[in-house]
């Protein structure tokens, strides 16, 4: 029984072990994913150094400028927060008489996640913009330099 136990717990040791390397063996595809990635399109890059942009790739640049410009306005997002704000209530106020603000119900949770993730997704899809709107000036500086 004894020796029934070491093995389990010899066992249990391994598979943490091959579990950390798993996962460090992901970390380091990932990396490497990423780096070919960055290799290939700075290669597509150099390929097309001179060669002017065809009607599809001025019209995605103009598409990602177009994003950007919306996701910049402070309105966009404005009826989103009304909604918000609507289903907030006005509690008593405190021992100041400054009104306390507050949600109504178990709405909060909602809102909260809601937001988060909203704010995330906004940050994704800015980053990724501003990536691609750095590709694309890169592109077009290439092909200026070129012209």
């Amino acid at each position: 029984m004894d020796n029934i136990l070491d093995e389990i717990a010899q066992l249990k040791h391994k598979q943490t072990i091959v579990k950390a390397a798993l996962q460090n063996a992901k970390w380091k595809q990932s990396n490497l994913t990423r780096r070919i990635l960055k290799l290939v399109s700075a290669q597509e890059v150099e390929r097309k150094r001179g060669v002017p942009l065809d009607q599809t790739e001025e019209q995605i640049r103009m598409r990602l400028e177009d994003l950007y410009l919306q996701l910049m306005q402070p309105t966009q997002y404005r009826g989103c927060l009304n909604e918000l704000m609507a289903q907030m209530s006005v509690k008593p106020g405190n021992s100041r008489g400054n009104p306390r603000y507050g949600l109504v119900g178990d709405k909060e949770k909602d809102i909260t996640l809601y937001i988060a993730k909203q704010q995330d997704a906004l940050q994704a899809v800015v980053g990724v913009l501003k990536d691609d709107m750095q590709t694309v000036d890169n592109i077009v500086e290439e092909i200026q330099r070129k012209g």
